[in-house]
């Protein structure tokens, strides 16, 4: 865009193109440079957000249990409701699905606990979940 519109001042003072042509072309690249930076400060600020919403979700994993525990039973519900869904109740037992991102954390839990249990060395382990 930049690229453009330097093309256009250039054929504007060169009396190639008419100044009402320039002005409303420049508007138009002006205005889409505009939002094109304006998406970009968007994705820059969703970036942190997104680590930030992360580390939320791994220390509401890791302290889920003691947080249920600790509350009355409308916080159990609000948290319950945050990490289950399609909960029913069949014959006394409680069948439910975790949402995302919890149902990848518990299968990564599970794949962690079984490679443990085969007596693989941890640098073998899940590679998903090693470090980089």
């Amino acid at each position: 865009l930049e690229r453009r519109i330097n093309q256009l001042y250039e054929d504007k003072q060169d009396g190639v193109i008419p100044q009402n042509f320039w002005m409303s072309k420049y508007q138009e690249y002006l205005s889409r440079q505009n939002k094109i930076a304006e998406r970009i400060e968007e994705h820059k600020k969703a970036g942190v957000n997104y680590i930030e919403n992360g580390n939320r979700i791994l220390e509401l994993a890791q302290e889920a249990y003691s947080l249920y525990v600790s509350q009355d039973s409308f916080e159990q519900r609000k948290l319950l409701d945050l990490i289950l869904s399609n909960s029913i109740l069949k014959d006394g037992q409680v069948f439910s699905e975790l949402h995302k991102p919890f149902d990848m954390l518990a299968d990564g839990v599970k794949e962690e606990e079984k490679l443990a249990a085969q007596n693989v060395p941890f640098e073998a382990r899940n590679k998903i979940w090693l470090p980089r």
